[in-house]
């Protein structure tokens, strides 16, 4: 009995008494952070390569004439000397007489004589009724000592000739080393030469310097 009371007055004072215990309520975070809905990954956009534009061209009127005229030659007088094995780009001027405007479907083509090197045809740059146009062609001289003339035709968009003055065709003319020069005129009697033209093979006949043509 003696243990008990002791007990119980222990216990009456703890139960009269509170203890009250601190919680700290924690502070608010530095960075609000946010969840967003889940949405679909990002992709990659593709930007394709840019389309090279087309060579120029321009409406061209029905029943319109083509003519031209040799204004001078820029480049490469005839006569000039060169060494064998020289490169050198011959530019003539051209002025349009016609009624047509001429665009990337005309192009200055080899015809005949000495090609030296000369590509089959290079198109012209738009050139309208009454303006003119420079066309070069780029050339090797021939190695071996002599006179070499290479005929060229201005061509339409049907493969005809266009006419340049009172001629069908225009020349470069050069001398290599010590071969001898002739001042007159290239004439080819009875020469034929063909070449290719989109899907028409031409031939040409070239008779007194006067050009005939012919589709085969």
């Amino acid at each position: 009995m003696r243990i008990l009371l002791p007990a119980l007055l222990f216990l009456g004072l703890l139960t009269g008494c509170s203890i009250t215990v601190e919680t700290k309520t924690p502070p608010p975070p530095l960075f609000v952070t946010s969840t967003l809905p889940a949405g679909p990954a990002p992709t990659a956009t593709l930007t394709g390569t840019p389309t090279a534009p087309g060579l120029p061209q321009v409406p061209r009127p029905t029943d319109c004439v083509d003519k031209a005229v040799l204004i001078e030659d820029v480049t490469i007088l005839d006569g000039t000397r060169m060494k064998g094995g020289q490169s050198f780009t011959k530019t003539w001027r051209l002025k349009n007489m016609g009624t047509c405007p001429w665009d990337a479907s005309y192009n200055l083509a080899f015809l005949a004589g000495d090609r030296m090197g000369a590509p089959d045809s290079v198109p012209l740059n738009v050139t309208l009724p009454g303006e003119t146009v420079d066309v070069s062609v780029e050339l090797t001289a021939p190695s071996t000592d002599g006179s070499y003339t290479g005929i060229f035709a201005l061509r339409g968009p049907d493969s005809q000739v266009v006419p340049i003055g009172l001629d069908t065709s225009i020349w470069v003319k050069i001398i290599v080393g010590q071969g001898s020069y002739d001042p007159a005129a290239p004439t080819f009697a009875a020469t034929q030469a063909s070449f290719e033209h989109a899907l028409v093979s031409t031939k040409f006949q070239v008779e007194d310097f006067k050009l005939l043509q012919f589709s085969l």
